[in-house]
């Protein structure tokens, strides 16, 4: 008789688990390929892009990049803690969403706006100028037909066929 008492299951307040990750997957890895496609992107461009439309010099172009990336990798394991922390994973992963649209808009804007590029630079480029090098009159010309004609590059076999 003790043992029927206590075989009977117990009854608890636990809440039944209901697993919704499944459906909800597909949406996830495509919004985080699509993010991360869309910041690798964006951080391989964006020191050619600071260097050439901002005018910024090399060494500030490239911390600014590595903040960039640094931020971005940073961001995640912000949003991992507050995920489990506070808001839940569907919350977190909405917010960081719409802020990395948001900022993949605000930063083709300020490519697509010249009213938000700075002002242009007098001539050529800021090596150029504090060196005082002279600009080329055709760029586009191959650099070898520049060779001067007593150089020790003149001198070799194969440099005639630029001339």
């Amino acid at each position: 008789m003790e043992r029927a008492e206590n075989s009977s299951p117990a009854t608890t307040d636990e809440p039944e688990i209901n697993y919704r990750g499944i459906k909800a997957m597909p949406y996830v890895i495509g919004n985080e390929t699509f993010e991360k496609l869309g910041t690798t992107g964006t951080s391989n461009n964006l020191l050619v892009y600071l260097t050439t439309v901002f005018n910024m010099q090399s060494i500030s172009a490239t911390n600014l990049v590595n903040v960039f990336n640094g931020t971005c990798n940073l961001a995640t394991l912000i949003g991992a803690f507050l995920s489990d922390t506070y808001f839940g994973r569907y919350t977190t992963l909405g917010f960081a969403s719409v802020s990395s649209c948001l900022g993949m808009v605000l930063l083709t804007l300020t490519a697509a706006v010249s009213k938000l590029h700075p002002p242009a630079c007098e001539s050529g480029t800021s090596a150029a100028r504090k060196r005082k090098l002279k600009q080329p009159d055709e760029p586009w010309v191959s650099l070898f037909n520049h060779i001067p004609k007593g150089s020790i590059n003149s001198k070799l076999s194969y440099s005639d066929q630029f001339r």
